[in-house]
């Protein structure tokens, strides 16, 4: 009995660890809004992000950019921040999934943080990033920065990637 009881807090503690860090909350017009660290999966199965699916369906990565990436994708980490609420996001982070995709970075290579209106979110402070618009991306290689896109990319997700790690292009 002993034994169960100790199994079964273990699972519980588990289970806890993996559960989600965001919370969600409503605006005044109804939209719905996460906060905090969230998983790709909620914006592609959650009806009041619609948005992300229709996004990730139209956007088709450039080939060439993207297949000279593919060897460096291995080494490089994300982190999204994201409104739920703001049309650059809407527009943006659906196409930076898709960009992912087509590099094969792997889940735990991305980092999801929802916004709330103040660029605020729970567990982490967007602020120590200096995160002041959304959608931003942060492109992390080993521990170091190497470049974000802010808002929207200049010259395309992919080519601004390319030139983060290759400055002289």
């Amino acid at each position: 009995m002993k034994y169960l009881i100790i199994i079964i807090v273990t699972a519980m503690t588990l289970a806890s660890c993996s559960a989600p860090t965001y919370r969600s909350e409503f605006d005044i017009s109804g939209a719905k809004i996460l906060i905090g660290e969230i998983d790709r999966s909620v914006l592609e199965h959650d009806l009041a992000f619609a948005w992300f699916k229709t996004g990730y369906d139209k956007y088709v990565p450039e080939t060439a950019p993207v297949e000279s990436l593919k060897t460096s994708a291995h080494n490089l980490r994300f982190i999204v921040f994201l409104g739920t609420w703001c049309s650059d996001s809407k527009a943006e982070v659906p196409k930076y999934f898709k960009f992912f995709d087509a590099l094969h970075v792997p889940a735990d290579h991305i980092t999801m943080f929802g916004l709330d209106r103040m660029k605020k979110a729970e567990n982490r402070d967007a602020e120590s990033y200096g995160v002041t618009k959304v959608p931003t991306l942060v492109v992390i290689s080993g521990k170091t920065e190497i470049g974000r896109i802010v808002e929207q990319p200049r010259q395309g997700i992919e080519e601004d990637i390319r030139r983060m790690l290759d400055p002289t292009r």
